[in-house]
């Protein structure tokens, strides 16, 4: 089910200009000041759908960021150990 949320929310993302802007470009084709105010709207938009697949998108990119060992090394902390594999095991 998170794979299925990343791949809509990424989808939205990339695609939600229209939505948003309504702009027919990629999120990749605009500038940063419409990139920002894409990302804006979207984390604002008064459907909940699209709202929690735009939180799902913060929320593992947030995740992903916080193992990074050199973000970690900024805050003080040490980097985390190898990911043992458990979880993907039958």
């Amino acid at each position: 089910m998170l794979r299925l949320g990343l791949w809509a929310s990424v989808v939205l993302y990339h695609l939600g200009p229209l939505l948003t802007l309504y702009i027919p470009l990629p999120v990749l084709l605009l500038p940063r000041r419409l990139r920002e105010r894409h990302l804006e709207k979207l984390c604002g938009h008064p459907w909940y759908p699209v709202r929690s697949l735009a939180f799902n998108l913060k929320m593992i990119a947030g995740l992903c960021w916080g193992r990074d060992p050199a973000v970690r090394a900024c805050f003080g902390m040490t980097a985390l150990p190898l990911d043992p594999g458990t979880s993907r095991q039958p």
